[in-house]
């Protein structure tokens, strides 16, 4: 007899009995969901892991988070020189074999130009669907603070939607939910403390449904 794996249990197959098929519970469990982002979906800011943005959401809908984003990474590969492109994570994102991509950020690249930024973009997500092809993609619109969004940041958000839309993606229009709210942000005043990120959490929420 051979024995044959079935989701998490093992059975055993008898010669000329066919295959076991994965019960239900096997094949509809929680999500695996793959985030990929600078330092806002890192948790720079948050007190904890179990505080940051990434993790509230994951929560509340229910998913089984991996999270591959880093502090100092951007979409672009023309970005500040400390700074690595989402790119060198493809691989990672990749391996995970989750059902669903979250991708963020966006701010890091206000100094790329815009022709720069949109191949960059564009070949974030092309790397995520020629190696993930049945997973969601989620692309979350790029944020500022507290602070007015400059206007190159306006141009890199809209660079963002139309690609996620080229990619077929779902694309979260999140607004700024820290702008005007300098009580949301840590106190280097560029990351969100815990009360932002349950802002930001919120508004990812709010247009996911």
């Amino acid at each position: 007899p051979a024995v044959v794996p079935v989701g998490s249990r093992m059975t055993i197959q008898l010669p000329g009995q066919p295959s076991p098929t994965p019960s239900a519970s096997a094949t509809t469990g929680p999500k695996l969901v793959a985030f990929l982002g600078d330092s806002y979906a890192f948790g720079h800011g948050a007190s904890g892991p179990s505080k940051r943005w990434t993790d509230l959401v994951s929560l509340k809908q229910g998913w089984v988070e991996e999270n591959l984003s880093q502090e100092d990474t951007n979409y672009s590969t023309a970005g500040a020189d400390s700074f690595t492109s989402y790119r060198a994570r493809l691989g990672a994102v990749v391996a995970t074999g989750a059902q669903i991509v979250v991708v963020s950020g966006g701010r890091n690249d206000v100094s790329v130009g815009a022709a720069q930024f949109r191949g960059d973009v564009r070949a974030i997500f092309a790397g995520i669907r020629a190696g993930l092809p049945r997973a969601r993609l989620i692309v979350v619109s790029p944020t500022w603070g507290n602070d007015p969004v400059p206007e190159r940041v306006t141009v890199l958000i809209s660079i963002v939607k139309a690609e996620a839309q080229r990619a077929g993606a779902t694309y979260l229009d999140i607004g700024e939910p820290l702008f005007g709210h300098s009580s949301m942000m840590d106190v280097d005043g560029w990351h969100p403390n815990d009360a932002g990120h349950a802002a930001i959490a919120a508004a990812v929420e709010k247009a996911l449904a």
